[in-house]
C-alpha cells in the first residue's frame, strides 16, 4: 500500500481517521486485499502444476538420498504439511482447466478456487457450449448470484437446510423447507439435542 500509517497499532490510527482520510485508507486496504486474493489464486494454480509434476514423475522418491516411498509421505513432510485431498484438489483444478479445457492461466485466475473446484465435476457432464457459458458467469457473478444461477439452472440442488450463526448473538439459525421435515407421529422431528 502506498500510504501507510506508521504507528504501533494500526487499528488505533484508523479509528482516529474521519471522512476523506478514512475513505482513502479504506480504499487502499480494499486494493491490497484484491491484490492478495489474485496472488493467492496464482499460488493455487502454480502449486497444482508443481505438485502434479512431483506426483506424476514420482519425484518425491528422489529427494535427498532417501526420498519418500509414497506420495502421502511426501505431503506429510513438515515443510509441505498438506492433506492429500487438498493437494489433489489443486492438481485436479490445474489438470481440468489448463490441460483439458486449454484455458489460459489468466482466464482461470479470474475464478475463485472454490468455484473452480465446485464446477469441475458439473462441467465434465455438460456440452462444451454450456461449459463456456457457466465459466463466463463464474468470472463475473457475485457469490450469491452465482449460487442462485447454479440452483436455477439445476446444476446444483437447492440446499434442504441451512445452518449458520446469527450475526447479532452468534447462536445457530436454522432455515429449512417445511416440506422436507418429517411429520410422522404428529409433530415435526426437529428437536434440540439432549444431554449436550
Amino acid at each position: 500500500m502506498d500510504k501507510s500509517i506508521e504507528v504501533q497499532n494500526p487499528w488505533d490510527a484508523l479509528k482516529s481517521l474521519k471522512g476523506e482520510q478514512l475513505q482513502e485508507h479504506a480504499y487502499e486496504f480494499y486494493k491490497h486485499a484484491t491484490f492478495l486474493i489474485k496472488q493467492q489464486r496464482v499460488l493455487f494454480l502454480d502449486l497444482g502444476f508443481v505438485l502434479k509434476i512431483i506426483r506424476d514423475g514420482k519425484l518425491y522418491k528422489k529427494f535427498n538420498n532417501d526420498g519418500y516411498d509414497r506420495w502421502s509421505m511426501f505431503l506429510a513432510d513438515p515443510e509441505i504439511n498438506m492433506k492429500e485431498g487438498t493437494a489433489n484438489t489443486y492438481i485436479r483444478i490445474y489438470e481440468f482447466y489448463i490441460e483439458h479445457k486449454k484455458m489460459l492461466k489468466e482466464e482461470v485466475l479470474q475464478i475463485p478456487l472454490n468455484r473452480l473446484n465446485m464446477m469441475k465435476a458439473k462441467l465434465e457432464l455438460m456440452p462444451p457450449e454450456k461449459q463456456d457459458e457457466l465459466i463466463e458467469k463464474a468470472k463475473v457473478l457475485s457469490e450469491s448470484d452465482f449460487r442462485k444461477e447454479l440452483i436455477d439452472s439445476k446444476i446444483i440442488n437447492s440446499p434442504k437446510i441451512k445452518i449458520y450463526h446469527c450475526d447479532k448473538c452468534q447462536k445457530l439459525k436454522i432455515e429449512y423447507k417445511e416440506s422436507e421435515i418429517c411429520k410422522c407421529e404428529g409433530s415435526a422431528s426437529v428437536h434440540p439435542m439432549k444431554n449436550y
